[in-house]
C-alpha cells in the first residue's frame, strides 16, 4: 500500500509500508556515462596504436597519456557503473543523508544501505516535500543525517 508519493527531479518515488520504489532515469544515465567513457578509451587506444605504427612520438605520448587517464577514470568510477536498484526495502536502509545541490538549490537524498551500496535521489523544490520525506523516514526509525 502506498503511504506517500513524491516527485523527483527526473521521476517519482513511492513510499510504501515496507519499501521505497524509485522511478527515475538513473539506468539511462549510467549507460550513457559508461558508453562515453568507453568511447574515449577506444579513441585513446587507437591514437596510441597509430603513434606506434607510424613512429610518431606526439601521437604515441598523447595516446599513452589519454589511455592512462581514462583507465584511472574507469577505476575511480567503478561504483557508478553498478546497477541502480529501483526497489529498496526499508529494512535494508542504514541511514539517509540529505544535502543541498549547489547548482539549483534542490535537496539530494543519499540512501545508504546495509550492504554498503548507496542510491542518490534528487527531490524537487516543492514546498515541504523534503520535510515530509524526513518525517516518513523517522516514523520508520531510519537514521537521518
Amino acid at each position: 500500500m502506498i503511504i506517500k508519493y513524491f516527485n523527483l527531479f527526473d521521476g517519482s518515488l513511492e513510499f510504501h509500508d515496507d519499501k521505497i520504489i524509485i522511478f527515475d532515469k538513473a539506468e539511462k544515465r549510467r549507460i550513457s556515462r559508461f558508453l562515453s567513457i568507453i568511447t574515449c578509451l577506444i579513441y585513446s587506444i587507437t591514437t596510441l596504436i597509430r603513434g606506434y605504427q607510424r613512429h610518431d612520438n606526439i601521437n604515441l605520448w598523447f595516446g599513452l597519456i589519454l589511455t592512462v587517464i581514462w583507465c584511472l577514470v574507469i577505476i575511480l568510477e567503478r561504483k557508478e557503473f553498478q546497477r541502480q536498484e529501483r526497489e529498496i526495502l526499508l529494512s535494508n536502509i542504514n541511514q539517509v543523508k540529505f544535502s543541498i545541490d549547489r547548482l539549483d538549490g534542490s535537496v539530494i537524498a543519499k540512501i545508504l544501505k546495509t550492504n554498503g551500496s548507496q542510491r542518490k535521489i534528487k527531490l524537487t523544490q516543492e514546498y515541504n516535500q523534503d520535510f515530509d520525506f524526513k518525517n516518513l523516514l523517522l516514523e520508520h526509525k531510519i537514521r537521518i543525517d
